[in-house]
């Protein structure tokens, strides 16, 4: 009997995040960090739950990126 050799899959380390920004308030606050900063700490107060545990130990933003399907930007950021 042959063993299944198709690899196991790996957790993934990433995940999307999406809060609840309305159209034309993300489309502003994207571009400005520190805004961003504002707004994401305090969907992070209202929603906690949308967060890892983590994010309590802080977090860093990092670059704008925009999708290639859906040509809309996205802010990533690393934990702590």
């Amino acid at each position: 009997m042959l063993k299944d050799s198709a690899p196991k899959p790996t957790p993934r380390k990433n995940r999307t995040i999406v809060p609840p920004f309305n159209q034309e308030q993300y489309f502003k606050t994207i571009k400005d960090p520190k805004r961003f900063r504002m707004e994401l700490n305090a969907f992070i107060n209202e929603f906690p739950e949308l967060f890892p545990s983590t994010i309590e130990n802080g977090y860093s933003l990092k670059e704008v990126r925009v999708s290639v399907k859906s040509n809309i930007p996205t802010r990533r950021i690393v934990f702590i």
